[in-house]
């Protein structure tokens, strides 16, 4: 059964988080999007800790099992808006990248990763506001279940003006 919110505690070892899942897809439909027919569900990963600490491969791979979790229990597409919010370490080599797309493009590499089975998939949808500033989505959906679904959401989303 699906709830409208439903959050997650997550301890690592190192750092604690908070994962909460989010039912945004009447949000989504009232502002003139179509989604496909498919429960859409913000997923937000929250620092619980007051200092900043490195991701350790275990520390990822703890919260990529909560997220799979969920998606196991649930006919879902997850959206993350990655946000611009605090320091993020990046290597010289990604220097030239904005939080965002930073944010984004890890996301998408850990999910990668550990995805071995191949049961998801993972589209970035990049939308550009007024100020020329690109702001990151990740989709990520079931392979085989949700692909119409996913490009039906994706093609509404790049088809939003920003302001």
């Amino acid at each position: 059964m699906m709830h409208l919110q439903t959050d997650v505690q997550v301890y690592t070892g190192y750092r604690e988080y908070r994962i909460s899942f989010t039912d945004i897809a009447t949000k989504l439909i009232d502002q003139g999007l179509e989604i496909g027919g498919v429960s859409v569900y913000d997923v937000t990963l929250i620092s619980l800790d007051e200092y900043d600490v490195t991701n350790s491969y275990s520390d990822l791979r703890k919260i990529f099992a909560v997220i799979h979790n969920f998606m196991e229990a649930n006919n879902v597409i997850l959206y993350c808006y990655c946000d611009t919010k605090g320091n993020v370490f990046k290597s010289k080599t990604h220097q030239h990248m904005s939080h965002q797309e930073f944010r984004c493009n890890l996301f998408q590499v850990i999910f990668e990763k550990f995805n071995v089975a191949k049961l998801y998939d993972f589209k970035t949808v990049i939308l550009i506001d007024a100020e020329q500033i690109s702001h990151y989505i990740a989709l990520i959906s079931e392979s085989t279940k949700h692909d119409q679904a996913r490009d039906v959401l994706t093609q509404s989303l790049e088809g939003i003006q920003i302001k």
